[in-house]
């Protein structure tokens, strides 16, 4: 079923969710793992996907025949899609939904070979899902010459612009230029001969300039409508830095935008210090935390959108979407993240035999009874699952981390009433009712200070 327009009428949609429904009924796609391949794309035919999980994923084959832009729309029952469109295991384009929009467009220019198509849920979310590849339109790639200067314009109709350039004896300037005030087209810079994304800009920067060095690379530019509004017009520039001749641009409302892309992408935590993990899963081991407050950069997310990849005190590890909050131009790449290694149990106990009783002689007189002293760092040991908190409440709201036999953790203080300890665990809190049953204290701990949550 072909559908002529980006924007489908709700008829429309109906029918396309009902045809879906019964190939799904039918079983013609499957749950399977991220690295499984669950069917393949063609041109007019919807594929429903059942996200059961979170992190699950569906990854669809694609054969390009020639240079194209191919046309992707993912509709979510009750949920946030999330597209990626890879090709040898790296990311050619994808669209992590920051909108959280249950309808998802995206554009992607490809070029002949094979390509997998994949989709999943933003935040973790589980529901329905019907991907279709609405149209194949054939690449046409408009050449750039140095000191050009082009105007042209995206939309419905025309949803990708296509360049192509190569560097010169000396270093040039790439100018991209939107002719509205606050967003331009989506764009993605790529070297031909690597496959090298080498920058990119968001629909919310409405112009930037790259430069690019001395050589002999040839690239391809991308310009791809967002949909946020009805078209974009824009102007692309390439000059040599010496000649500098691009810096006005005729025909357009908006001035140059001669100032580098916005700010990388960092997160800080919703609420207390988060965890920060060995791999992109609540099971792996934690390598540290993250504090309050405090902004750390993302390297990457996960292939299925629910864990960024960062950096804190030159430690770096994954954190969950759900936990952090995210600011700066966050169009970062997948990264495929490492195998989890689990938290670390609790040594098995091995019985000894029981000694065979001797008879003591009586004492003479009753022996003195010797208290001794408590002596070496006070450290609380974890010998059952225990549940730690960001503050002096044991509620789900306030739950920072389930931490597993085998634990240590330093006291820091505790409350006046002793009820609770505060811990060097992410400044998590712990319960002194655990003590003796999923927890042992050990050292000297009468210093502890009095503080507050």
């Amino acid at each position: 079923m072909a559908l002529a327009q980006r924007d489908v009428d709700m008829r429309s949609l109906w029918r396309l969710l009902m045809g879906a429904m019964v190939g799904l009924m039918l079983g013609a796609a499957t749950a399977a793992g991220a690295q499984d391949v669950n069917g393949t794309l063609t041109v007019g035919a919807p594929v429903s996907v059942q996200i059961e999980q979170s992190g699950q994923s569906f990854r669809f084959a694609y054969e390009a025949g020639a240079a194209q832009v191919i046309s992707l729309q993912a509709l979510g029952i009750d949920i946030a899609p999330v597209l990626a469109v890879l090709r040898d295991g790296q990311t050619v384009a994808a669209d992590l939904n920051a909108a959280a929009s249950s309808t998802l467009n995206l554009d992607v220019f490809v070029e002949p070979g094979s390509y997998i198509v994949q989709v999943s849920a933003a935040a973790g979310g589980t529901g329905t899902v019907v991907l279709l590849l609405q149209r194949e339109s054939p690449a046409q790639i408009t050449a750039l010459a140095a000191g050009e200067s082009l105007n042209g314009q995206v939309g419905p109709e025309a949803p990708v612009a296509i360049y192509g350039f190569s560097a010169q004896v000396e270093p040039q300037y790439l100018y991209v230029e939107s002719g509205l005030a606050d967003r331009g087209p989506t764009v993605r810079l790529t070297n031909d001969a690597s496959g090298q994304v080498s920058a990119s800009l968001g629909a919310d920067v409405p112009g930037g300039r790259f430069r690019i060095p001395a050589g002999t690379a040839s690239y391809t530019l991308e310009l791809a409508y967002s949909g946020a509004v009805e078209a974009v017009p824009f102007t692309v520039c390439l000059t040599s830095v010496s000649a500098a001749s691009c810096e006005a641009f005729t025909g357009l409302v908006a001035p140059v935008v001669t100032e580098e892309p916005v700010a990388i992408c960092t997160v800080t935590p919703v609420g207390g210090a988060v965890n920060v993990r060995q791999s992109a899963s609540v099971n792996a081991v934690i390598l540290g935390a993250l504090p309050a407050g405090v902004a750390a950069p993302v390297i990457g997310i996960s292939p299925d959108g629910t864990f960024y990849f960062i950096e804190v005190s030159g430690v770096q590890g994954w954190v969950s979407f759900s936990v952090v909050a995210s600011s700066g131009n966050c169009d970062v790449p997948f990264v495929n993240p490492p195998p989890v290694t689990p938290q670390p149990s609790a040594p098995t106990a091995t019985a000894l035999p029981f000694p065979t009783a001797t008879p003591l002689p009586q004492p003479t007189a009753p022996a003195p009874v010797v208290t001794p002293e408590p002596s070496g760092p006070c450290l609380i040991t974890i010998t059952a699952p225990t549940n730690v908190y960001t503050t002096t409440t044991a509620t789900i709201e306030n739950l920072q981390d389930q931490a597993q036999a085998g634990y240590q953790m330093i006291p820091t203080g505790r409350l006046a009433d002793n009820s609770w300890w505060k811990t060097n665990y992410g400044n998590a809190w712990i319960q002194t009712s655990t003590f003796g049953a999923t927890a042992t204290v050990s050292g000297d701990c009468s210093g502890l200070p009095i503080v507050s949550p």
